[in-house]
């Protein structure tokens, strides 16, 4: 009999009461893009206000696209923006800056002063993975993002401002509070049991953005080794959106490996397509060079597909129910979805691990517990301003 998996001290939920929020304003520039951060405030946001919360935005500017230039416009403006436009901040009882970028930062740092209201940011990731292969998102962005998260964190902690880290482990030797800031998908889709013998549609999945960083090229690599090396006739989907310049070199690239057989480029897919999808794939296979959490790894493992990944400290949450590969070790890559394929039946003992440790979290858990840390928050912060 399979032994399961204990419940993580991390998801007890604390014995307190919340008292003292009923409004929470949020802070941050509206964008074109929409990344895990976007979609994570629109599954917390439902349940806050299920709870009684008000919740208030402030959004300053719509339509850009995001980009070093944008940022840099927009950081000018929070900067110089007429504080007392959003007075209406002032009748909530916290701050939230959505992200670390200094646009809303600097913009919810400034009401947070002129209306003397408790202030935290959540900080979608900070994790080792960042500085491996930089050249994945250009040397000269990840000097600028590493040099302005560590002048960000000496400021939060000179300021004893809280944070909320999807990775909380990461910041255990800093002195400030860190707040956790999970992550789930909704039950709804959880709740449904995976298949006990995949389909068997496609041999391999990926779902996410198709950009450089996200390591598109090497499971291209990876494919092109099982295909060619070890005369396995797979079919394989590359699920997600990206810049148009980048999926044609990707397409190019296929094509001149001669993989356009196996290989679908499949674009945007919607949620129930990629449920589906990933309850008829037999492998997930996220070789991304710099994750925060990762939400399609734990999509893939609440559908009871096989996850190989490289080995990121994004994945704690899988509690090492899944098949990492050293980052960058293709061969390796092959050869493990390889054993996977070959052996099937030898890999759900762990895969359904991984699918229990998934269904530990939900959103109403994950909002609830950010309701009393925002409590205390609020509570310390009147303590600390009545000194």
């Amino acid at each position: 009999m399979r032994e399961k998996i204990s419940k993580s001290k991390e998801l007890e939920p604390p014995n307190e009461k919340i008292n003292g929020i009923n409004r929470i304003g949020l802070v941050g520039f509206k964008y074109h893009s929409s990344g895990g951060g976007n979609i994570h405030f629109k599954n917390l946001i439902p349940c806050w206000e299920s709870s009684g919360i008000k919740i208030s935005s402030v959004k300053s500017i719509m339509g850009e696209e995001f980009s070093f230039l944008s940022v840099f416009r927009a950081t000018i403006k929070a900067m110089f923006l007429r504080a007392d436009k959003f007075s209406d901040i002032s009748k909530n009882d916290i701050i939230l800056s959505v992200s670390p970028y200094p646009m809303d930062f600097i913009l919810a740092f400034r009401l947070s002063h002129k209306y003397k209201r408790p202030l935290t940011v959540y900080i979608h990731h900070i994790t080792p993975s960042i500085l491996i292969h930089p050249y994945r998102r250009g040397t000269f962005r990840v000097f600028l993002n590493v040099s302005y998260i560590t002048v960000l964190l000496a400021f939060l902690n000179h300021f004893k401002i809280p944070i909320f880290l999807d990775n909380p482990r990461t910041l255990t030797k800093h002195s400030m509070k860190v707040f956790p800031d999970f992550d789930a998908i909704p039950k709804v889709v959880n709740s449904q049991p995976p298949l006990e013998k995949p389909r068997g549609l496609y041999d391999i999945t990926y779902i996410g953005r198709i950009e450089n960083h996200k390591g598109v090229m090497d499971i291209i690599k990876v494919v092109e080794i099982l295909i060619k090396k070890y005369s396995m006739p797979l079919k394989v989907i590359l699920a997600g959106r990206g810049e148009e310049k980048y999926v044609n070199k990707i397409k190019k690239i296929i094509k001149k490996l001669d993989l356009a057989k196996n290989i679908i480029l499949k674009g945007f897919i919607l949620e129930n397509e990629k449920y589906e999808l990933l309850r008829n794939s037999k492998v997930f296979l996220f070789l991304s060079y710099e994750e925060g959490w990762a939400i399609s790894v734990m999509e893939a493992a609440s559908m009871g597909t096989p996850v190989v990944a490289y080995s990121l400290p994004a994945y704690y949450y899988l509690r090492g129910n899944y098949f990492p590969v050293k980052v960058g070790n293709i061969q390796l890559c092959a050869d493990t979805v390889k054993q996977i394929l070959d052996n099937y039946g030898t890999v759900m003992e762990k895969t359904m691990k991984a699918k229990e440790c998934v269904d530990s979290y939900s959103y109403n858990f994950i909002a609830k517990q950010q309701l009393i840390f925002f409590s205390r928050i609020a509570e310390e912060y009147k303590v600390s301003f009545h000194e």
